[in-house]
């Protein structure tokens, strides 16, 4: 596994953030599946899914879970792999599709390990059968505290283990226990921070922290060839090979070693922001689909329609010689109106899909219109 920076980026698929809680001493965790290494050249995340007395929303998500689609995107793999000798690259012009294809057929894609947090359920949710194929490992707490703390003591876990190990997870997917997971579901999150070119900008430039840190901590070993003319049995003045080296008694090069680990830490927390701004940006356009989408329906279906109907109720009443024309030309400004304000919810349906766009740094498969559009 390449080095990663030190702090995982974490991914939901929650109902809501996970806050801090103090943890709670947890009993061993039981390993339900393979538990076996990283492959290489692989991505690892790990899943955490906090569970209390609902063993089977949790048989449910454990199921999607083995059909998850763990390949990514060739286009982004070359960045996982340096190190390796191998420099993979996408296609010239390929597709999501022939990305994920080229990706699959060299081996790339993510390995993912799932811990589930059981919040001192009744019943030991060990017991319960797991999916074949699953990376598992059950993590037991001695009571009750909540989703934030299962979550806590998960995301503490997946890291000692990634310390234990030697492989610190890229990934840390926060996953409740009652949600319904598609197959993309993980790769669209991950093919989201990779297509943002701030994103790939930011890992990047920790990566090179990273490595300038390792490269700080050996500064202060210095073995230098020497060609010595200074000594001889002949004339005195022969060449001869010599060899120096620096004796670190007081200077460890801890001033350079100090400054890396500074811009390391520094350029680690930019990565963090960027991350976070990333998630609030999908949010924030996704939100505002959302809100447009729902003005737009509810205007289409309910409001544009009792317009039109008040509009030959008027019509009606004035050729029956019930109401003045003025209530007909009143009728239809509302009309007019109504079809103003559609029109300004549509652009603002379409201004919100290009955020989401944008916040994703990819174009996305388009959406089912709204009633009365056309496709």
């Amino acid at each position: 596994m390449p080095e990663v920076a030190e702090s995982p980026h974490v991914l939901t698929a929650t109902g809501g953030p996970a806050s801090a809680l103090e943890l709670k001493p947890a009993e061993a965790a039981r390993s339900a599946g393979a538990g076996g290494g990283v492959r290489a050249g692989a991505r690892l995340v790990w899943a955490v899914i906090p569970c209390f007395n609902r063993p089977a929303d949790l048989a449910l998500v454990l199921e999607d879970l083995t059909a998850l689609d763990l390949t990514t995107g060739a286009v982004h793999a070359a960045r996982h792999t340096s190190g390796s000798g191998a420099q993979p690259h996408a296609p010239a012009g390929g597709s999501d599709a022939t990305g994920a294809e080229h990706a699959r057929a060299a081996g790339w894609g993510v390995h993912l390990k799932i811990v589930v947090v059981d919040n001192a359920s009744a019943t030991p949710l060990s017991a319960m059968k797991v999916p074949a194929g699953l990376d598992l490992a059950f993590l037991r707490l001695n009571q009750n505290t909540g989703g934030a703390g299962g979550y806590n003591a998960g995301m503490a876990y997946a890291l000692g283990e990634g310390k234990r190990l030697g492989t610190p997870p890229e990934f840390v997917w926060l996953v409740d226990s009652d949600v319904r997971l598609e197959a993309p579901a993980l790769r669209g999150l991950i093919d989201c921070l990779d297509a943002r070119p701030d994103a790939v900008a930011a890992g990047h430039a920790a990566r090179a922290a990273g490595e300038r840190r390792r490269i700080a901590r050996l500064g202060w070993v210095r073995l230098l060839g020497i060609l010595d003319a200074t000594s001889g049995r002949g004339t005195g003045h022969e060449f001869g090979p010599a060899l120096r080296m620096t004796v670190p008694i007081f200077n460890r090069n801890q001033g350079g070693v100090a400054r890396a680990e500074a811009e390391f830490a520094q350029l680690d927390r930019r990565r963090e922001t960027v991350h976070n701004q990333i998630v609030m940006d999908v949010r924030t356009a996704f939100a505002r689909y959302q809100q447009a989408r729902a003005e737009l329906d509810l205007l289409r279906r309910k409001t544009r329609p009792e317009v039109e109907a008040a509009i030959k109720r008027a019509e009606a009443a004035y050729k029956e010689g019930n109401a003045t024309y003025l209530i007909v030309l009143e009728a239809n400004r509302q009309l007019i109106d109504t079809y103003a304000r559609e029109a300004a919810l549509y652009a603002e349906l379409r201004r919100a899909w290009a955020e989401l766009e944008r916040g994703v740094g990819r174009r996305l498969a388009p959406p089912v219109p709204p009633e009365g559009v056309p496709r």
